[in-house]
């Protein structure tokens, strides 16, 4: 009896937990919308950065030749992403139609059609370039952040990409944005941890591991996800 308790509780304490975080930074937001933003870039840039000088990470300014180019070609990339959506989710919703008429089966179709449409929201929007300073050959989107795209300056002087190449790194860093590869890794990172907290409370009597663990597995879950999709 006293096992299936603890998992009882764990779960309700764990759910609690999530809905009163999700309803502080819905509030967060909300109050302070730029703020918040500062907020997770800071912290975005802080967990990437990486420097052998001993730097502090921070972003290029406006005016820097690299954060203006990077910003050009992502722009241009950004509007072919949106035009190839757009032109995907009529081509979708004509063979709809046709399969419809053809009395088939509609379910794959309605569900593709239905992710490229949220795909093409998720890429409205004015979006944010940014080249840090840091030494990482690294570019990478991040579902706590979205339409932002962060280019290490590591990567721009390790190899210093064409436009075309550059063009090409920041489209396969929107991929995943449309296709929404980084809001399935935060449910994949939910299901995990759930699933963490409810066999630790029966292998953990004494809670310390369940502690000790808790507290570093959603920071070895980001590290796999930039590993994975960046």
């Amino acid at each position: 009896l006293r096992r299936p308790v603890r998992v009882f509780r764990v779960a309700v304490l764990g759910f609690t937990l999530y809905q009163t975080g999700k309803a502080a930074g819905h509030t967060e937001a909300l109050q302070d919308p730029d703020g918040m933003v500062k907020t997770l870039v800071k912290a975005i840039l802080e967990s990437q950065h990486v420097s052998s000088r001993g730097a502090k990470p921070e972003a290029h300014g406006a005016d820097s030749p690299l954060q203006v180019h990077v910003k050009a070609v992502g722009e241009r990339v950004l509007a072919a992403t949106r035009a190839w959506v757009a032109h995907e989710t009529a081509r979708l919703e004509a063979e709809l139609e046709a399969a419809k008429a053809r009395g088939e089966y509609l379910g794959d179709l309605r569900d593709h059609l239905r992710d490229l449409r949220a795909g093409a929201e998720r890429i409205a929007g004015e979006w944010t370039w940014l080249v840090t300073n840091s030494e990482g050959v690294n570019a990478f989107v991040s579902p706590y952040c979205p339409r932002h795209v962060f280019v290490h300056e590591g990567l721009l002087h390790a190899l210093t990409p064409t436009e075309d190449e550059l063009a090409f790194l920041i489209a396969h860093e929107l991929s995943h944005v449309v296709f929404a590869h980084g809001e399935r890794q935060l449910e994949h990172t939910a299901i995990a941890a759930t699933a963490q907290l409810v066999v630790l409370s029966l292998i953990d009597p004494t809670g310390v591991l369940e502690f000790v663990l808790t507290a570093t597995f959603g920071q070895w879950l980001e590290a796999a996800y930039v590993k994975e999709y960046s």
